[in-house]
């Protein structure tokens, strides 16, 4: 248990890459602030699985797009986190959803085990990078690298 009593807030995780960190950060020990849009249900089912391998989630609906609502998951986060997991760690996480050119659209582990690695203290070191999890996107596509499809 890698993250364990850290406290993370991943949005979106009522579905896709946002889900899948959230399950993964769970299942490494840290409690999951499960933040959402619209249907409960992807939530509440992320939430379950978090606590099916004895991990801890709450649930919180906010838009992050809306500044009202970015306060009140910041504040009902703070507030979750003491009040029933004991601390308030630092581990803020947006899920981002992005296709995959390697045949196959991308899947949520494949965003999840980065974000993983990143929250643990196996990444102390790492400072001021980028990571990009496009397999191979931004290496192979052409119009990214101006030359827009000649052959040399």
């Amino acid at each position: 248990m890698r993250l364990q009593g850290k406290v993370a807030i991943v949005t979106g995780a009522g579905s896709g890459i946002g889900q899948g960190i959230a399950e993964r950060l769970g299942c490494e020990g840290a409690k999951v602030i499960v933040d959402y849009v619209g249907r409960a249900g992807g939530a509440r089912q992320t939430e379950r699985v978090i606590e099916q391998v004895g991990g801890a989630g709450e649930i919180v609906q906010a838009g992050i797009t809306r500044v009202g609502d970015v306060r009140a998951l910041v504040d009902e986060a703070w507030t979750e986190a003491w009040t029933r997991f004991g601390s308030a760690g630092k581990l803020k996480l947006n899920a981002l959803l992005e296709k995959i050119p390697l045949g196959r659209l991308g899947k949520p582990e494949d965003v999840a085990s980065l974000v993983t690695f990143l929250a643990t203290g196996d990444a102390a070191y790492v400072t001021g990078s980028t990571f990009v999890v496009d397999g191979g996107l931004m290496r192979n596509y052409r119009e990214q690298r101006g030359d827009h499809g000649r052959t040399y």
